[in-house]
């Protein structure tokens, strides 16, 4: 009985896990109530195919939480490559919007983009338009220092 229950974790887990690879593209979202405000924002997502807006992970009905990473001032998006390279392979989106970059970045600023970007990631889960329509669970985190 022993061996039956642990066959049947085992089988379960390795129909669990779906290791992707990483899908990237870059996205310019605007935010109308700020001016008009331009968010460009780098995209890694689950694929079967590593590259450039290439299409997201199979099946088809498997549907990503998101993880919009914040980036520490004075230090550049792309440090933070070992967060989308650890939790895209497991079934996340990380979106890392590139705003305020400068020496004297706006914090309120970059913080109100966090929270732009969390929420326009839940709006393409119903957009028939978006790259990730039906996609996204409704789970989305917000992480940054």
């Amino acid at each position: 009985m022993m061996l039956i229950a642990m066959i049947g974790l085992f089988m379960t887990t390795n129909l669990m896990a779906q290791p992707w690879v990483v899908g990237t593209k870059v996205m310019t979202l605007t935010d109308a109530s700020r001016g008009n405000r331009q968010i460009e924002t780098e995209v890694f997502y689950p694929a079967d195919v590593a590259g450039y807006q290439v299409a997201l992970g199979s099946p088809v009905d498997k549907r990503f939480p998101v993880l919009v990473v914040g980036h520490g001032t004075e230090i550049s998006w792309n440090n933070y490559q070992y967060l989308w390279d650890k939790f895209v392979p497991k079934g996340f989106i990380v979106v890392v919007p590139k705003t305020e970059m400068s020496n004297t970045p706006d914090v309120d600023a970059y913080a109100l983009d966090l929270a732009f970007v969390a929420a326009a990631f839940e709006g393409m889960r119903w957009d028939n338009t978006s790259f990730f329509f039906k996609r996204l669970n409704g789970k989305t985190g917000v992480m940054g220092h």
